[in-house]
């Protein structure tokens, strides 16, 4: 059950965060912290956007044809 809320809740704060720009972190830390807890939510988030970022970077750098 908690499987399900973290997925539905991670793809509506990615929705906005990509209409919005920002805040996808925000929106998502208190649906993690009621799955997981709040002592493991915030190096569970930190690593989720921290591999989010890595591959928007990857994606934009193969996108604009950046072979360095």
């Amino acid at each position: 059950m908690s499987l399900s809320i973290l997925v539905l809740s991670s793809f509506i704060a990615s929705l906005i965060s990509g209409a919005v720009g920002f805040g996808g972190s925000i929106l998502l830390l208190p649906a993690v912290i009621a799955c997981v807890g709040a002592e493991t939510a915030v190096p569970v988030l930190t690593i989720a956007q921290l591999i989010g970022n890595l591959s928007r970077m990857a994606f934009g750098r193969a996108f604009n044809g950046d072979n360095r």
